[in-house]
């Protein structure tokens, strides 16, 4: 019966009228809508002008995107809760048809469950915000000096997990980002006052300075930050790496790193990814292969 089963999706906004899809269940979410309906509906897909997806690659396209191998974030596990929910309210038709849509659903989680455990867990940082908060993971406290674009940001990754103090020199800048994260606290690069909680943790420099002129920011507030991520594109052609010694004791990251960091792990996500897919391929194959036993279901009607 997998044979019938047809796919339909599309990123696009918008929902169908309910009459278009006689038999079949609609899913929407913020990024897609997926339609799942029998081959004999073949007329109201034509007319829907969306992706359309049959039999074997339906179930394989349908798991990879529960998955989460179609999501900005990939293996994110809020596509699979809200898969979840919708098959627990979904009213599934009241016949052969319904009865192997809901086996299907269930299976498709099951399967989903397994593949997410055996490769899509962990994957890493991909994303510059990502990488910088696994950077700091056994930091509490984490300063950031800017407020342009770059620390705007890398604030929603960092405010989750550490307290953030937000370095600035444009005040009222400081102060748009901080109505938007309240939680983070605020000081003015001129201040050169020391805060021994906050001046021994982590750094992240996300601003436009010369390493001279963040030199004598540490220095006047006799600071000693156990580890600093400088992300300024000018650190290739003035390096804070000669100041170290100077500075502190900790460990020094600067852009070119950083990169590095973040290509490593995205090739050993690609393999991963990778290795995800070729096992959801063989899962599908293996669907079309099956024979479900139902004592009232189809095969007696079709036989």
């Amino acid at each position: 019966m997998l044979d019938e089963f047809v796919l339909l999706h599309t990123k696009k906004a918008g929902t169908p009228s309910p009459q278009t899809w006689q038999g079949g269940l609609q899913w929407q979410t913020c990024l897609r809508q997926v339609v799942l309906l029998n081959r004999q509906e073949i007329a109201a897909c034509e007319r829907a002008k969306m992706e359309v997806y049959q039999a074997e690659r339906a179930y394989s396209f349908l798991l990879e995107i529960v998955c989460g191998l179609h999501s900005p974030l990939l293996g994110e596990t809020e596509v699979m809760g809200q898969y979840r929910e919708f098959c627990s309210r979904a009213e599934f038709p009241a016949d052969n048809w319904g009865q192997f849509l809901r086996q299907l659903s269930n299976d498709l989680l099951g399967d989903a469950k397994r593949i997410r455990q055996k490769y899509l867990q962990n994957l890493g940082s991909q994303s510059y915000g990502s990488l910088t908060r696994h950077i700091f993971k056994n930091f509490s406290r984490v300063t950031l000096i800017g407020t342009g674009q770059f620390a705007e940001e890398l604030l929603p990754w960092l405010t989750k997990q550490f307290q953030v103090r937000l370095c600035y020199r444009n005040h009222a800048r400081a102060l748009e980002l901080q109505q938007r994260y309240p939680q983070i606290t605020l000081l003015d690069l001129a201040d050169k006052s020391t805060e021994p909680e906050w001046d021994q943790a982590g750094l992240v420099i996300a601003a436009p300075m010369k390493a001279e002129a963040l030199e004598a920011w540490i220095q006047a507030g006799n600071r000693q930050f156990a580890k600093i991520l400088d992300l300024r594109g000018e650190s290739a052609n003035d390096p804070m790496l000669p100041l170290l010694p100077l500075l502190m004791d900790g460990e020094l990251i600067d852009l070119a790193s950083f990169f590095a960091m973040l290509q490593q792990d995205k090739q050993r996500i690609e393999q991963r990814v990778n290795a995800a897919r070729s096992a959801i391929a063989q899962l599908a194959q293996r669907q079309v292969q099956q024979f479900y036993c139902r004592p009232f279901g189809w095969e007696d009607l079709c036989a």
